[in-house]
């Protein structure tokens, strides 16, 4: 729900129009079938920007009993311990993500903005390794079936006042659209 409203709130950004036109335009052309919303390219790719500049989480955190053996620098670390990797940090880094204050989903399309190697390892926004959210994949389909149903109408937005409605920080999510995303649905 969170990250759905977020991307109804990025895609529907006047400084997103672009955006908002081209999944609007693959939407238009696509079969809503299970095999067709899994290839929902530039669809899949707001869902990952969205992913990116709204994650739910952030850090994933590991516990380490006694027992363990665990080292850092060659130094071994007592234990019990709860280590916390953080990845969202990385995803608002110039560095990284090019523009990372910019909703840019063709950063996630092959081709010349496409983001680095490095930014794709540390993009981990449903978790890693045994802490993977198990429903991620039924989530990302969800995400695309949504897209697909909110631009297969191409006269269909919402208005919002922009300068008012932002991405806010917290804990879970780690960052939400603001006040709960009071717009209106309009079609023109």
């Amino acid at each position: 729900m969170f990250l759905t409203t977020s991307m109804m709130y990025l895609l529907n950004r006047s400084d997103n129009y672009e955006a908002l036109r081209r999944v609007r335009e693959e939407a238009s052309v696509l079969e809503p079938t299970y095999e067709s919303l899994k290839k929902f390219s530039f669809g899949e790719a707001c869902v990952n920007e969205t992913t990116r500049m709204a994650p739910i989480i952030g850090s994933v955190s590991y516990f380490i009993p006694e027992g363990k053996a665990f080292k850092i620098r060659e130094k071994d670390i007592e234990r019990p311990v709860v280590l916390n990797f953080n990845s969202s940090n990385w995803y608002k880094d110039d560095d990284v993500f090019e523009n990372a204050k910019t909703f840019l989903p063709e950063r996630w399309l092959p081709g010349e903005k496409e983001v680095s190697n490095f930014a794709r390892s540390i993009f981990r926004p449903f978790g890693f390794g045994r802490h993977l959210c198990l429903g991620y994949p039924l989530a990302k389909l969800v995400m695309n079936t949504n897209l697909y149903c909110f631009a297969r109408n191409g006269d269909r937005s919402i208005k919002f006042d922009e300068d008012k409605v932002k991405l806010e920080p917290g804990i879970f999510p780690a960052y939400k659209v603001c006040d709960g995303f009071i717009g209106e649905v309009v079609a023109k």
